[in-house]
């Protein structure tokens, strides 16, 4: 599957747009069978310059823990975009068709005390109602080794 399969779908999603401003996501993380492992409430806060914006994200697990991180997107053209984040090794690519956006980017996770860098294929797509569902794998060495599933809102 690729991104510019997408191409004809609608609604039409643009992130700049639909991230500028706040939102929220629930979801988890899978292990490499799919049964959920980490449950999650993530708060977003995003700022739109017209060329670049800014994803400030705190995530809440249902065990105690918090994460917070920062997303920096630019969009080249109608359709590429690259990212950069706090603990995103490297720069993210992606590619936004119709109500579907591909993101691919490795990133460093503390796991167990120990740095782990993995990588992420994300694939967000907007729905009529408004949600965004993300679903992504992630891979190590190119093996599964988990997932993760959020719905996103905007808010008012």
């Amino acid at each position: 599957m690729h991104p510019a399969d997408f191409a004809a779908t609608t609604p039409r999603f643009r992130p700049e747009q639909y991230f500028a401003g706040r939102g929220q996501a629930t979801g988890f993380l899978q292990y490499r069978s799919g049964h959920p492992r980490r449950s999650f409430l993530l708060d977003i806060a995003g700022r739109y310059d017209g060329r670049t914006i800014v994803l400030d994200e705190v995530f809440r697990f249902g065990d105690g823990g918090v994460l917070e991180r920062a997303w920096r997107f630019t969009r080249h053209d109608e359709h590429r975009y690259e990212a950069t984040g706090d603990n995103v090794v490297g720069t993210a690519r992606g590619a936004c068709y119709g109500c579907a956006l591909f993101l691919s980017y490795d990133i460093a996770l503390e796991v167990r005390g120990k740095r782990r860098v993995v990588h992420f294929d994300d694939r967000l797509y907007l729905q009529p109602n408004g949600t965004v569902i993300n679903v992504a794998v992630i891979t190590k060495f190119g093996i599964k080794v988990g997932g993760l599933t959020a719905f996103f809102q905007r808010l008012p």
